[in-house]
């Protein structure tokens, strides 16, 4: 097992690696027990003791990613293993298999020829037969070769085609505004996280007349006895809007995508660990998703609520030429106007990348979505945000949108950030 864990795989993911450990233990301390998520709960990810799996599903999703990196480990790293570990799905007791060696086996054939010629020692009957027999035989060699031709040449051009639709499709990738975007935010040696907003949050804070910082939402508990009963329920839901549901199945079908390290994960089951190792897609705004506040010390553009005014508004730390220092909604008969930042920033050990997408409310986050995902509005800022050696650097853009009747309509790039 210290090989594993020595591994790429699993070297820099300290969860992943105490998760693996304690199943390992376990199983090899008794091969009967039955480990539950409750135990790995409390001794792996630290959660109290009587804790609700069925509220918070974080060994569920660690559970899925180390079932991949052990296949990913024997496939590369441990592909001479001679035991393998496996957690099969259902369960999370391990077991410990050996690897039976792969065996080769050759098959020879001789040919042997269907007839003899020998006009010497035959009558000129049976040389005659033997003719016929012989140009039988040139007819089917050759009717027989003429149809592999056939087949060879319908194969040549299947393969023709498939290229010229694989060639294609990678032409038209590659042309795509955002291709450079999706393909960093997507790869197949890391995971990407979708964090879709806490709409339960946001109730809180309404009805509190307050913000809450993400030391505090990281330090509730699931029931605080001092707490009136619907605010301790608030505290351990887990609510979303419809907006984020159809923003996180509009990325999955992005053909950038790598969907086995593709995740969603509530604000309430995300850690430090996916913001270290992982990348990941932030969804809302520090009002509903408060892991925010760990990039905002990165940002120019900060959202500042002020729920006991009924203020909330986007603060321009640092104003350039024809630029305003504050961006709030504005409501004009039947339209309204509202704002939202596009950031790409690194994770925090900087191996990755963060993407955010936030607005002041709905059709704000509604707005930098669809300038995400269709994409030609962004064409100048990804070219100005694309380093010398053709990937993207850190960028920040705040875009306004219109609204009539809380749909986004038109929208807008008002402010640009670029660095290093």
């Amino acid at each position: 097992m210290s090989r594993v864990l020595a591994s790429r795989h699993f070297n820099k993911a300290p969860l992943l690696s105490a998760f693996l450990s304690y199943v390992c233990e376990a199983s090899l301390a008794d091969e009967n027990i039955r480990i539950s998520e409750q135990s790995i709960g409390v001794r792996v990810f630290r959660r109290p003791a009587d804790y609700d799996p069925g509220q918070d599903n974080i060994v569920r999703n660690y559970a899925r990613q180390l079932r991949r990196r052990l296949d990913g480990y024997y496939l590369d790293e441990g592909r001479m293993e001679t035991c393998l570990i496996d957690m099969p799905k259902g369960g999370y007791s391990v077991i410990f298999k050996r690897r039976s060696p792969e065996s080769r086996s050759g098959v020879g054939s001789d040919v042997q020829p269907p007839f003899e010629v020998d006009s010497d020692a035959r009558s000129e009957e049976q040389n005659e037969s033997n003719r016929l027999e012989v140009s039988g035989a040139i007819d089917a060699v050759q009717g027989k070769k003429s149809r592999l031709i056939t087949l060879a040449l319908w194969a040549v051009a299947l393969c023709c085609g498939c290229a010229f639709a694989v060639w294609h499709l990678d032409h038209r990738l590659a042309e795509s505004p955002l291709h450079r975007l999706w393909s960093q935010i997507f790869q197949a040696d890391r995971d990407t996280v979708v964090v879709p907003a806490d709409v339960g949050f946001v109730i809180l804070q309404q009805l509190n007349n307050r913000t809450y910082s993400l030391a505090e939402y990281e330090s509730w508990s699931p029931v605080e006895q001092y707490d009136h009963v619907y605010m301790s329920f608030l505290k351990a839901q887990r609510y979303t809007s419809m907006l984020d549901l159809d923003t996180v199945s509009r990325l999955q079908e992005l053909p950038e995508v790598v969907s086995s390290r593709f995740m969603t994960r509530a604000p309430r089951s995300l850690t430090t660990e996916d913001l270290n190792n992982d990348n990941v897609i932030l969804l809302g705004s520090i009002y509903s998703n408060p892991w925010m506040e760990v990039f905002e010390r990165n940002l120019n553009f900060h959202f500042v609520n002020q729920p006991q005014a009924g203020r909330f508004w986007v603060q321009n730390t640092h104003p350039m030429g024809g630029e305003e220092a504050t961006y709030e909604n504005k409501t004009r008969n039947m339209t309204h106007e509202t704002y939202g930042v596009i950031a790409l920033l690194g994770n925090l050990s900087k191996s990755g990348h963060v993407l955010i997408i936030e607005g002041l409310d709905g059709p704000g986050t509604e707005a930098a979505v669809g300038l995400l995902l269709q994409g030609d509005s962004m064409r100048r800022v990804l070219h100005r945000a694309t380093r010398s050696d053709g990937t993207l650097g850190n960028f920040e853009v705040l875009i306004a949108a219109t609204s009539v009747d809380t749909r986004a309509t038109g929208t807008y790039i008002v402010a640009e950030r670029y660095y290093p």
